[in-house]
């Protein structure tokens, strides 16, 4: 199906957030042979994705993180694989931070910790209950914005 898809003439690329190793290995396979951009999708996989080949990265987390993202992307290109890892260890602590190690807040945590670093005007979202915000997630968030405010935009 991939093969199809990417055949098209006006696909240029796919965003793969399946966030298993075994399609992010045939889309490289299939990129041996076919012109297209494979970016990755899932947080958690960045390091490793661009190690392997993939051309990009494109997360939910990205209009947060942008610039630890260019960090990894740069120690990638750089060859500096360590640097590269220990950079996504630390994105992984933001994610945690951020949408809750449950996944409590994956939306509104983000739109809350944006609207705490004057990104957004509001954090109120109709994707997800406003409950899920609760005084001990806020200060979790604010917490780990304050902890990474030099690692993230």
């Amino acid at each position: 199906e991939f093969e199809k898809i990417v055949s098209h003439p006006r696909i240029v690329g796919v965003k793969n957030s399946s966030g298993m190793m075994s399609k992010r290995k045939e889309l490289l396979m299939l990129k041996t042979r076919l012109d297209f951009n494979l970016f990755e999708g899932d947080e958690w996989a960045v390091d490793e994705a661009l190690i392997m080949g993939c051309d990009g990265a494109l997360v939910g987390m990205g209009a947060l993180a942008s610039k630890p993202l260019k960090a990894i992307a740069a120690a990638v290109d750089a060859g500096d694989y360590a640097k590269a890892m220990s950079l996504q260890h630390d994105l992984i602590k933001v994610f945690w931070g951020i949408y809750g190690k449950d996944l409590s807040t994956v939306w509104l945590g983000q739109k809350y910790a944006l609207e705490k670093m004057g990104i957004f005007s509001t954090h109120k979202t109709l994707i997800q209950d406003e409950n899920s915000l609760t005084e001990q997630r806020k200060k979790e968030i604010e917490e780990c914005l304050e902890k990474y405010k030099n690692f993230l935009d």
